[in-house]
């Protein structure tokens, strides 16, 4: 009955709370929130209680899952490589590369998506070793 109930979240939830999730723009706190929200899912299908403490990690080898901030991760990985693999002139592509002319109002972030995601592609270039790092250049 509980594997039924993981298939059940794994192709009816999931696919519900994680739609477009490439393009969302995911802080620390938006990981934590729905990492929690997937947890709570598997504890109530596990029926796992107060008395009864089990890691986070455990519930997730259980469900034969990974964490959905893992999941959002990898899929705005491969949006992005999709994007930079299309023709230049495709509007997506235009809008990853192009930069606003002019400054920034008072009070704006001086951070934009697109440096904070090359400040991630360095530190994931600097996590790997040099065999992935190499496979990863090739790209």
């Amino acid at each position: 009955m509980v594997q039924i109930l993981i298939l059940l979240f794994n192709s009816l939830v999931q696919p519900v709370v994680l739609f477009g999730s490439q393009t969302w723009k995911m802080t620390e706190g938006d990981n934590k929130k729905i990492d929690v929200f997937q947890s709570k899912f598997h504890r109530k299908i596990y029926k796992v209680h107060w008395p009864y403490i089990i890691s986070n990690d455990e519930l997730l080898k259980r469900g034969q899952t990974q964490r959905w901030s893992e999941v959002v991760r990898q899929r705005r990985w491969s949006w992005i490589e999709h994007v930079l693999r299309m023709d230049h002139s495709s509007h997506c592509a235009t809008a990853l590369t192009w930069t606003p002319e002019g400054t920034r109002k008072v009070g704006r972030p001086k951070t934009t998506w697109r440096t904070v995601e090359k400040r991630k592609r360095t530190t994931r270039m600097d996590t790997m070793g040099p065999s992935q790092n190499a496979s990863t250049e090739q790209k």
